[in-house]
């Protein structure tokens, strides 16, 4: 089985203990998402690409260790 960008970011995003990800969802995300799932991380859907920005820096500050 080959190892897609899905896969490598996933265990990027688990090594960096990484439990929540913005994004904007279509076609071309859809393996990504699969992924994600599959490792429990949580994804947040945002309708625009700015928001989900927003909404990650926002998440940052509040939740920062």
């Amino acid at each position: 089985m080959r190892r897609t960008v899905s896969v490598a970011l996933c265990e990027m995003l688990h090594a960096h203990h990484v439990k929540t990800v913005f994004g904007v969802p279509g076609a071309y995300s859809i393996d990504l998402l699969d992924q994600l799932a599959q490792r429990s991380l949580h994804y947040v859907l945002a309708s625009h690409e700015a928001g989900a920005g927003f909404m990650a820096a926002g998440y940052a500050q509040v939740c920062a260790t």
